[in-house]
């Protein structure tokens, strides 16, 4: 019987470890997937379609793909694809806020800055007026990822026209928030912020030389 039962626990551990094997190598596939298609800007279709299948394939790379996907999608300015993927990793009942933040952007190309800051500053103190919103965004950081964007934006429209105490303090703001002081809002997830500015440098030039440029130059 003893011989049996080790015959039959061979047997199981070679196909568990062929099991493991093969996930392990789905995903790290997966993860070369992504990084292709994120190094691309978005533009290699394929390498994202390669992600999606391996996510199909183990639903359990959906928690660690999908707020990552909105994200970039919002970096690259795709933001109806960014409120597919947000509203799967937060939850449908967020949605709004995905879609007020792509409205923003349809208001922004047709030059209406005012109505556009109007609506990013009402979609600041909905998100943090939203504590299931924190509650659930908190490990993934998807609602860390879109308020850091709305910040920045916010910042630029009070730049754009001329609202200039409102832009510095937005400026101060978005530094607060990639602090791990603690006297900080504990809500909002530094490591995604940090992730969000590093979307906007440019060769050497980083988002927070610009930010502490034009704090010089807004206080001269």
């Amino acid at each position: 019987m003893a011989f049996f039962c080790l015959l039959f626990l061979a047997f199981f551990g070679v196909r568990m470890c062929k099991k493991v094997q093969t996930n392990e190598q789905d995903f790290v596939a997966a993860s070369c997937a992504f990084f292709n298609w994120k190094e691309s800007l978005g533009k290699k279709h394929e390498e994202l379609e390669h992600v999606l299948f391996f996510m199909k394939k183990h639903p359990e790379l959906k928690a660690e793909y999908e707020a990552r996907i909105a994200q970039d999608f919002i970096a690259f300015q795709e933001e109806e694809k960014a409120k597919e993927f947000g509203i799967r990793a937060l939850g449908r009942g967020n949605q709004t806020y995905f879609k007020d933040y792509a409205f923003g952007s349809l208001l922004i190309s047709e030059k209406k800055f005012k109505d556009a800051l109007d609506g990013a500053l009402r979609l600041k103190e909905e998100m943090l007026g939203d504590t299931l919103l924190w509650q659930r965004g908190q490990k993934l950081g998807c609602g860390s990822c879109l308020f850091a964007f709305n910040l920045i934006r916010i910042a630029t429209l009070c730049q754009e026209l001329g609202l200039q105490d409102k832009e510095l303090d937005t400026w101060k703001e978005i530094k607060s928030h990639l602090s791990d002081a603690s006297e900080r809002d504990q809500r909002i997830n530094a490591k995604e912020v940090r992730k969000v500015c590093d979307h906007f440098n440019v060769g050497s030039i980083s988002l927070l030389d610009y930010i502490s440029s034009r704090q010089a130059a807004l206080r001269v």
